[in-house]
């Protein structure tokens, strides 16, 4: 799962001036580096998936 606080809370506090930490713009872009991994783990699970047949 992507880290969701990263995506969107983080980078809220700094655009409405709660917080000074320029890093919290960047969250986002080190967040979708997660996305790489979680779509190649979820194409593995699909390619080796096999039914019960019930």
């Amino acid at each position: 799962m992507i880290p969701y606080a990263l995506v969107q809370y983080y980078p809220l506090l700094y655009l409405l001036g709660r917080s000074t930490d320029l890093l919290y713009v960047f969250l986002p872009l080190i967040a979708s580096a997660f996305l790489i991994p979680c779509w190649l783990l979820w194409r593995f699970g699909v390619r080796h998936y096999r039914s019960t047949g019930s």
